[in-house]
């Protein structure tokens, strides 16, 4: 396999060559890896290929909404935080939601799966730290609403259960 040859491209941040590469032969955790490289990159045409290549439904419908987001407009910096989510590295995609001024889609996220502490966190600290909301004088003020609107929401999911 070609294995050694397409990660020196990947240290190198050239996903072209390392597509190339894989496509001479290459394991199925290589293509994995070069997948998850140029989804990181970006680079949504190669990342797509391969994820085809290893029969990743799931995968393919991310690179997908991914393009749509881009072509939406959506802010580049919140595309990264939704890979980090899908990849299950929900403290990192909430760092990354959080920096981009969308604490909304960081407790949306863990509220989503019913992980209300991790919320409440997150919230609390943006409160602390006054980050979070783009363009809200109050983004102390938005965390303890927030940290308010959870406890809430989780009152309803208990009462549900």
């Amino acid at each position: 396999p070609q294995s050694s040859s397409m990660n020196r491209y990947l240290e190198k941040g050239d996903v072209d060559s390392a597509y190339k590469v894989a496509c001479l032969g290459v394991t199925e955790s290589d293509w994995k890896t070069l997948a998850l490289a140029a989804l990181q990159a970006m680079q949504l045409d190669i990342a797509r290929a391969a994820f085809i290549r290893l029969r990743d439904v799931r995968a393919v419908e991310l690179v997908n909404r991914v393009a749509t987001g881009l072509a939406a407009g959506t802010p580049r910096g919140l595309l990264p935080a939704d890979v980090a989510a899908w990849q299950g590295k929900f403290n990192e995609a909430a760092k990354l939601f959080v920096s981009e001024g969308h604490l909304d889609k960081a407790l949306e996220m863990f509220t989503s799966m019913r992980m209300f502490d991790e919320a409440k966190q997150w919230a609390e600290e943006a409160a602390r730290s006054g980050q979070g909301v783009k363009g809200a004088g109050g983004a102390a003020a938005g965390g303890a609403a927030a940290v308010a609107e959870l406890i809430g929401r989780q009152a309803e999911w208990s009462e549900e259960t």
